[in-house]
């Protein structure tokens, strides 16, 4: 488990002051991204960690020990970024604000196909929700992945109409995937080969970092992204 590569990202994902272009940053320089898991202990990384994140980085062994055990018990995939099953065009459109570990839970291959992302309102009008239906269900039926976030709203009419018509969906959380559950709305219609789901950043993460979701989310999807937001009815396409 130690010597597992997104055990040691993990750790360091963990140590404070140690985000996201940090660390890609490392890994980078560590003949790019081709490493070994070894590559990532302490020794090597002095000249990239100050001395007080090297000594958070060397006492948080049990608080990742636990984590990664929950992530297991929980059935969550653990993806590397060095890994081939890491979607590429979160690579090359991110850059150095790729997610260094994506965690997922459901079909982790969904991540690879072609996708389009929703962003809306909680409280979208009737007539922005139709059209959010309506664009998800065309996408879906051509075989496109809808991707959302998972709050009420554009969120679940987008999830719950591509699963209606026999699509496929991914979920896109904020609060972390160790405190992911089914919401009522989806529970008919879940199926795990259609689904995946996915935090945007740590597996604990305070609400104010759940900002980062919209430009992640967006970003991450090679087409367009139909949208309605704070509750306006025009939809806008990138």
């Amino acid at each position: 488990m130690r010597d597992n590569i997104s055990y040691r990202l993990l750790r360091l994902l963990e140590t404070s002051g140690v985000g996201v272009a940090k660390i890609n940053s490392i890994l980078d320089h560590l003949t790019g991204r081709n490493i070994q898991a070894g590559s990532l202990n302490p020794q090597a990384l002095k000249g990239f960690l100050n001395e007080k994140q090297l000594i958070e980085l060397m006492s948080n062994l049990a608080r990742v020990d636990d984590i990664w055990k929950r992530l297991n018990e929980t059935g969550v995939r653990i993806i590397a970024i060095t890994e081939k099953d890491y979607p590429e065009r979160l690579k090359v459109l991110l850059g150095k604000k790729a997610p260094p570990l994506l965690m997922v839970l459901g079909n982790h291959k969904l991540l690879n196909k072609p996708s389009v992302g929703f962003c809306g309102s909680r409280k979208a009008s009737e007539k922005g929700l139709a059209t959010a239906r309506d664009c998800a269900d065309q996408l879906a039926r051509e075989g496109v992945n809808v991707v959302s976030g998972y709050a009420a709203g554009v969120d679940m009419a987008v999830h719950s109409v591509a699963l209606e018509c026999g699509g496929t969906t991914t979920l896109v959380l904020c609060e972390g995937i160790l405190h992911f559950k089914i919401k009522k709305e989806l529970k008919e219609l879940w199926d795990w080969e259609r689904i995946v789901v996915e935090p945007l950043a740590k597996v604990q993460m305070s609400f104010p970092k759940c900002l980062i979701g919209n430009p992640v989310l967006v970003k991450s999807m090679p087409y367009g992204c139909p949208t309605e937001p704070f509750g306006h009815d025009k939809v806008i396409k990138r």
